[in-house]
Protein backbone atom coordinates (compact mmCIF):
# COMPACT_ATOMS: atom_id res chain seq x y z
CA UNK A 1 0.00 0.00 0.00
CA UNK A 2 2.61 2.33 0.77
CA UNK A 3 4.52 1.91 -2.97
CA UNK A 4 1.22 2.35 -4.17
CA UNK A 5 0.78 5.56 -2.64
CA UNK A 6 4.18 6.83 -3.70
CA UNK A 7 3.75 5.71 -7.33
CA UNK A 8 0.61 7.88 -6.87
CA UNK A 9 2.30 10.96 -5.65
CA UNK A 10 4.72 10.54 -8.44
CA UNK A 11 2.36 10.67 -11.43
CA UNK A 12 1.02 13.87 -9.42
CA UNK A 13 3.81 14.96 -9.31
CA UNK A 14 4.95 14.53 -12.80
CA UNK A 15 1.27 16.07 -14.41
CA UNK A 16 2.24 19.40 -12.14
CA UNK A 17 5.50 20.28 -13.23
CA UNK A 18 4.49 19.33 -16.79
CA UNK A 19 1.74 22.17 -16.67
CA UNK A 20 3.32 24.70 -14.69
CA UNK A 21 6.37 24.40 -16.76
CA UNK A 22 4.53 24.11 -20.04
CA UNK A 23 4.35 28.08 -20.79
CA UNK A 24 7.98 28.51 -19.56
CA UNK A 25 9.27 25.74 -21.88
CA UNK A 26 6.92 27.05 -24.53
CA UNK A 27 8.65 30.38 -23.93
CA UNK A 28 11.90 29.58 -23.53
CA UNK A 29 14.31 27.23 -25.88
CA UNK A 30 16.70 26.96 -22.52
CA UNK A 31 14.36 24.12 -21.11
CA UNK A 32 13.27 21.19 -22.10
CA UNK A 33 10.80 18.49 -19.95
CA UNK A 34 9.45 15.13 -21.78
CA UNK A 35 8.74 11.80 -21.56
CA UNK A 36 8.71 7.98 -22.57
CA UNK A 37 6.61 5.40 -21.50
CA UNK A 38 6.92 1.63 -22.79
CA UNK A 39 4.36 -0.57 -21.70
CA UNK A 40 3.32 -4.29 -23.29
CA UNK A 41 0.63 -6.86 -23.51
CA UNK A 42 2.06 -10.64 -23.61
CA UNK A 43 1.14 -13.96 -23.73
CA UNK A 44 3.07 -17.08 -22.72
CA UNK A 45 2.78 -19.87 -24.63
CA UNK A 46 5.86 -21.43 -22.99
CA UNK A 47 5.85 -25.20 -21.39
CA UNK A 48 3.91 -25.04 -18.19
CA UNK A 49 2.87 -21.55 -18.58
CA UNK A 50 -0.44 -22.10 -18.24
CA UNK A 51 -1.64 -19.88 -21.51
CA UNK A 52 -0.54 -17.09 -18.98
CA UNK A 53 -1.08 -13.40 -20.39
CA UNK A 54 -1.32 -9.89 -19.03
CA UNK A 55 -0.98 -5.84 -19.53
CA UNK A 56 2.20 -4.19 -17.50
CA UNK A 57 4.25 -1.41 -18.02
CA UNK A 58 7.90 -1.60 -18.43
CA UNK A 59 8.94 2.15 -17.98
CA UNK A 60 8.21 5.46 -17.61
CA UNK A 61 10.70 7.98 -18.18
CA UNK A 62 10.48 11.58 -17.22
CA UNK A 63 13.32 14.19 -18.34
CA UNK A 64 13.80 17.23 -17.36
CA UNK A 65 16.66 19.19 -19.06
CA UNK A 66 17.67 23.05 -19.32
CA UNK A 67 20.33 24.94 -20.42
CA UNK A 68 22.46 27.08 -17.63
CA UNK A 69 24.47 28.91 -20.14
CA UNK A 70 25.92 28.21 -23.65
CA UNK A 71 28.72 25.98 -22.40
CA UNK A 72 26.44 24.46 -19.51
CA UNK A 73 23.56 22.15 -18.99
CA UNK A 74 21.80 19.81 -17.22
CA UNK A 75 19.63 16.81 -17.53
CA UNK A 76 17.47 15.18 -14.88
CA UNK A 77 15.93 11.33 -15.65
CA UNK A 78 13.50 9.64 -13.31
CA UNK A 79 12.37 6.16 -14.10
CA UNK A 80 9.62 3.92 -12.77
CA UNK A 81 10.00 0.52 -13.52
CA UNK A 82 8.87 -3.07 -12.17
CA UNK A 83 11.53 -4.79 -9.48
CA UNK A 84 10.69 -7.70 -6.94
CA UNK A 85 11.50 -7.59 -3.23
CA UNK A 86 12.94 -10.11 -1.40
CA UNK A 87 9.34 -11.48 -0.84
CA UNK A 88 8.50 -12.11 -4.64
CA UNK A 89 5.89 -9.46 -4.66
CA UNK A 90 6.31 -7.17 -7.51
CA UNK A 91 5.64 -3.54 -7.60
CA UNK A 92 6.83 -0.70 -9.12
CA UNK A 93 10.03 1.35 -8.03
CA UNK A 94 10.63 4.97 -8.53
CA UNK A 95 14.64 5.89 -8.91
CA UNK A 96 17.38 8.19 -11.08
CA UNK A 97 18.29 6.83 -14.08
CA UNK A 98 20.61 10.14 -14.85
CA UNK A 99 21.03 13.24 -13.48
CA UNK A 100 24.69 14.95 -14.54
CA UNK A 101 25.87 18.64 -15.28
CA UNK A 102 27.00 18.32 -19.02
CA UNK A 103 29.61 21.25 -19.42
CA UNK A 104 30.20 21.87 -23.62
CA UNK A 105 33.37 23.41 -25.77
CA UNK A 106 31.66 23.61 -29.22
CA UNK A 107 34.69 24.88 -30.50
CA UNK A 108 37.25 21.69 -29.64
CA UNK A 109 33.95 19.10 -30.26
CA UNK A 110 34.09 17.58 -26.70
CA UNK A 111 31.74 17.72 -23.85
CA UNK A 112 32.11 16.74 -20.00
CA UNK A 113 29.21 14.58 -18.06
CA UNK A 114 29.53 15.22 -14.47
CA UNK A 115 27.08 12.43 -12.29
CA UNK A 116 24.85 9.76 -12.85
CA UNK A 117 25.08 9.38 -16.89
CA UNK A 118 24.81 7.12 -19.74
CA UNK A 119 27.98 4.99 -19.87
CA UNK A 120 29.57 4.50 -23.69
CA UNK A 121 28.19 1.90 -25.37
CA UNK A 122 24.36 0.63 -24.62
CA UNK A 123 22.78 3.94 -25.15
CA UNK A 124 24.78 4.63 -28.44
CA UNK A 125 23.50 0.89 -29.27
CA UNK A 126 20.11 1.31 -28.34
CA UNK A 127 19.89 4.48 -30.55
CA UNK A 128 20.50 2.64 -33.40
CA UNK A 129 18.41 0.01 -32.74
CA UNK A 130 15.90 2.21 -32.01
CA UNK A 131 13.37 -0.35 -30.45
CA UNK A 132 14.61 -0.65 -26.25
CA UNK A 133 10.62 -1.24 -25.33
CA UNK A 134 10.91 -4.59 -27.34
CA UNK A 135 13.91 -5.79 -26.13
CA UNK A 136 17.73 -4.45 -24.45
CA UNK A 137 20.75 -5.18 -26.27
CA UNK A 138 22.76 -8.17 -25.27
CA UNK A 139 25.45 -7.50 -23.17
CA UNK A 140 22.72 -5.70 -20.63
CA UNK A 141 20.60 -8.99 -21.39
CA UNK A 142 23.43 -11.17 -20.11
CA UNK A 143 23.70 -8.47 -17.06
CA UNK A 144 27.36 -7.89 -18.11
CA UNK A 145 26.92 -4.21 -18.17
CA UNK A 146 25.02 -1.55 -16.72
CA UNK A 147 23.24 1.14 -18.49
CA UNK A 148 23.94 3.95 -16.50
CA UNK A 149 26.53 4.93 -13.63
CA UNK A 150 27.79 7.64 -11.25
CA UNK A 151 30.92 9.10 -12.57
CA UNK A 152 32.92 11.45 -15.30
CA UNK A 153 32.55 11.06 -19.07
CA UNK A 154 34.10 12.68 -21.95
CA UNK A 155 32.69 12.76 -25.16
CA UNK A 156 34.54 13.97 -28.33
CA UNK A 157 34.37 14.40 -31.83
CA UNK A 158 36.82 12.90 -34.36
CA UNK A 159 38.48 15.39 -36.94
CA UNK A 160 37.05 15.19 -40.24
CA UNK A 161 33.44 13.81 -39.12
CA UNK A 162 35.42 10.05 -38.68
CA UNK A 163 33.62 9.23 -36.03
CA UNK A 164 33.55 9.91 -31.77
CA UNK A 165 35.17 8.58 -28.60
CA UNK A 166 33.46 8.47 -25.17
CA UNK A 167 35.24 7.47 -21.96
CA UNK A 168 33.57 6.92 -18.36
CA UNK A 169 35.47 6.66 -15.59
CA UNK A 170 32.72 5.33 -12.64
CA UNK A 171 32.39 3.95 -9.23
CA UNK A 172 31.23 0.75 -11.35
CA UNK A 173 28.28 -0.96 -9.06
CA UNK A 174 25.67 0.86 -11.96
CA UNK A 175 22.72 3.35 -11.09
CA UNK A 176 20.98 0.82 -9.27
CA UNK A 177 23.84 0.39 -6.09
CA UNK A 178 25.92 2.22 -4.17
CA UNK A 179 29.34 2.06 -3.99
CA UNK A 180 30.76 -0.43 -2.28
CA UNK A 181 34.79 0.14 -1.63
CA UNK A 182 37.67 1.63 -3.36
CA UNK A 183 37.67 0.24 -6.79
CA UNK A 184 36.16 1.66 -9.94
CA UNK A 185 35.45 1.08 -13.23
CA UNK A 186 36.51 2.17 -16.87
CA UNK A 187 34.89 2.21 -20.07
CA UNK A 188 35.86 3.10 -23.62
CA UNK A 189 34.32 3.66 -27.01
CA UNK A 190 35.80 4.52 -30.54
CA UNK A 191 33.69 4.81 -33.71
CA UNK A 192 34.99 5.54 -36.69
CA UNK A 193 33.00 6.67 -39.64
CA UNK A 194 35.84 5.29 -42.76
CA UNK A 195 33.67 6.89 -45.36
CA UNK A 196 32.10 9.74 -43.75
CA UNK A 197 31.37 11.29 -47.03
CA UNK A 198 30.73 8.86 -48.98
CA UNK A 199 29.25 6.30 -47.03
CA UNK A 200 27.92 8.42 -43.44
CA UNK A 201 25.44 5.51 -43.16
CA UNK A 202 28.55 2.83 -41.82
CA UNK A 203 29.86 3.35 -38.38
CA UNK A 204 32.50 0.63 -36.71
CA UNK A 205 32.59 0.93 -33.17
CA UNK A 206 35.57 -0.94 -30.89
CA UNK A 207 34.55 -1.01 -27.02
CA UNK A 208 35.92 -2.13 -23.58
CA UNK A 209 35.27 -1.72 -20.25
CA UNK A 210 37.05 -3.53 -16.69
CA UNK A 211 34.76 -3.19 -13.72
CA UNK A 212 36.74 -3.59 -10.72
CA UNK A 213 33.83 -4.99 -8.23
CA UNK A 214 36.18 -5.21 -4.81
CA UNK A 215 39.96 -6.85 -4.30
CA UNK A 216 38.66 -10.50 -5.28
CA UNK A 217 36.10 -9.58 -8.32
CA UNK A 218 36.31 -8.03 -12.03
CA UNK A 219 34.43 -8.23 -14.98
CA UNK A 220 36.03 -7.21 -18.75
CA UNK A 221 33.97 -6.59 -21.70
CA UNK A 222 35.16 -6.37 -25.06
CA UNK A 223 32.90 -5.72 -28.21
CA UNK A 224 33.04 -5.25 -31.71
CA UNK A 225 29.91 -3.38 -33.01
CA UNK A 226 28.91 -2.25 -37.03
CA UNK A 227 26.16 -0.62 -37.87
CA UNK A 228 24.71 0.39 -41.11
CA UNK A 229 21.49 2.92 -40.95
CA UNK A 230 19.66 4.05 -44.09
CA UNK A 231 16.41 5.55 -44.91
CA UNK A 232 15.11 2.01 -46.14
CA UNK A 233 17.15 -0.29 -43.86
CA UNK A 234 19.38 -0.53 -40.87
CA UNK A 235 21.32 -3.02 -40.17
CA UNK A 236 23.56 -4.14 -36.97
CA UNK A 237 25.87 -6.86 -35.87
CA UNK A 238 27.73 -7.21 -32.62
CA UNK A 239 30.14 -10.10 -30.83
CA UNK A 240 31.12 -9.48 -27.37
CA UNK A 241 33.58 -11.33 -25.43
CA UNK A 242 35.07 -11.32 -21.83
CA UNK A 243 35.29 -12.70 -18.75
CA UNK A 244 34.15 -12.77 -14.72
CA UNK A 245 37.03 -12.88 -12.45
CA UNK A 246 36.13 -14.20 -8.58
CA UNK A 247 40.10 -14.87 -6.97
CA UNK A 248 42.10 -16.35 -9.64
CA UNK A 249 39.23 -18.29 -11.34
CA UNK A 250 38.42 -16.83 -14.53
CA UNK A 251 35.30 -17.45 -16.54
CA UNK A 252 34.91 -16.56 -20.21
CA UNK A 253 31.69 -16.26 -22.03
CA UNK A 254 31.29 -15.08 -25.61
CA UNK A 255 28.06 -13.40 -27.38
CA UNK A 256 26.78 -12.43 -30.92
CA UNK A 257 23.71 -10.24 -32.09
CA UNK A 258 22.50 -9.24 -35.71
CA UNK A 259 19.57 -7.51 -36.28
CA UNK A 260 17.82 -5.74 -39.51
CA UNK A 261 14.67 -3.20 -39.06
CA UNK A 262 13.29 -2.77 -42.70
CA UNK A 263 11.07 0.30 -43.27
CA UNK A 264 8.32 -0.68 -45.73
CA UNK A 265 6.42 2.80 -45.61
CA UNK A 266 6.59 5.62 -43.22
CA UNK A 267 4.51 3.77 -40.96
CA UNK A 268 5.20 0.11 -40.84
CA UNK A 269 8.49 -1.43 -40.35
CA UNK A 270 9.46 -5.55 -40.17
CA UNK A 271 12.35 -6.19 -37.12
CA UNK A 272 14.28 -9.27 -36.79
CA UNK A 273 17.02 -10.25 -34.18
CA UNK A 274 19.33 -13.31 -33.57
CA UNK A 275 21.40 -13.20 -30.33
CA UNK A 276 23.59 -16.30 -29.17
CA UNK A 277 25.40 -15.89 -25.82
CA UNK A 278 27.59 -18.64 -23.66
CA UNK A 279 27.90 -17.98 -20.18
CA UNK A 280 31.03 -20.44 -19.95
CA UNK A 281 33.06 -21.12 -23.01
CA UNK A 282 34.77 -24.45 -21.78
CA UNK A 283 31.76 -25.98 -20.48
CA UNK A 284 30.01 -27.51 -23.34
CA UNK A 285 26.01 -27.02 -24.37
CA UNK A 286 24.98 -24.30 -21.52
CA UNK A 287 24.71 -21.52 -24.11
CA UNK A 288 21.04 -20.17 -25.38
CA UNK A 289 19.59 -18.63 -28.57
CA UNK A 290 16.93 -15.51 -28.92
CA UNK A 291 15.21 -14.49 -31.94
CA UNK A 292 12.91 -11.34 -32.11
CA UNK A 293 10.79 -10.99 -34.99
CA UNK A 294 8.20 -8.64 -35.45
CA UNK A 295 6.04 -5.86 -37.21
CA UNK A 296 5.90 -2.34 -36.14
CA UNK A 297 3.39 0.48 -36.82
CA UNK A 298 3.96 4.14 -36.19
CA UNK A 299 0.08 5.37 -35.48
CA UNK A 300 1.58 8.82 -34.61
CA UNK A 301 5.18 10.18 -35.32
CA UNK A 302 5.85 9.47 -31.71
CA UNK A 303 3.90 6.57 -30.64
CA UNK A 304 5.05 2.97 -32.22
CA UNK A 305 3.16 -0.22 -31.62
CA UNK A 306 4.92 -3.62 -32.07
CA UNK A 307 3.78 -6.68 -32.42
CA UNK A 308 6.39 -9.31 -32.02
CA UNK A 309 7.59 -13.08 -30.68
CA UNK A 310 10.42 -13.41 -28.38
CA UNK A 311 11.97 -16.81 -28.22
CA UNK A 312 14.90 -18.41 -26.02
CA UNK A 313 16.30 -21.99 -26.46
CA UNK A 314 18.47 -23.14 -24.35
CA UNK A 315 21.50 -26.25 -24.43
CA UNK A 316 20.59 -29.13 -22.76
CA UNK A 317 23.01 -28.93 -20.54
CA UNK A 318 21.23 -25.61 -18.89
CA UNK A 319 18.72 -26.17 -16.40
CA UNK A 320 16.08 -23.69 -17.66
CA UNK A 321 12.42 -24.02 -20.27
CA UNK A 322 12.58 -22.72 -23.32
CA UNK A 323 10.39 -20.00 -23.79
CA UNK A 324 8.08 -18.70 -26.51
CA UNK A 325 5.72 -15.32 -26.04
CA UNK A 326 4.05 -13.27 -28.14
CA UNK A 327 4.00 -9.35 -27.26
CA UNK A 328 2.25 -6.64 -28.33
CA UNK A 329 4.63 -3.24 -27.34
CA UNK A 330 3.50 0.19 -27.25
CA UNK A 331 6.01 2.98 -27.16
CA UNK A 332 5.44 6.73 -26.65
CA UNK A 333 6.97 10.14 -25.79
CA UNK A 334 5.13 13.30 -24.95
Amino acid sequence: MENKRYFGFYILLCLVVLVSNKSMAQQSSNVNISGLVYSYYYYDLSEGALDKNGFDLSRLYLTYRRNLSENIGVRITTDIGRVSNTQEKQFYRLFLKYAYLELRKPSWKIKMLLGLHYVPLLAFQEDIWGYRSVAKMLTDFEQKQTSSDLGIKIIGQLPGDFGEYAVSFVNGEGYNQAEIGKHKGLYGRLTLQPFPKKVPELKLTGFTSHIQHDQYKSTTVMTGFASFESESFDLGAEISTGNDQVNTQKVDFLGYSVYSIFKLTPKWSLIGRLDRFDPDTQTEKNAHFREIIGIGYKILKDVEIVLNYQGVQYDEGVASTNSDVFYVHLQYTF
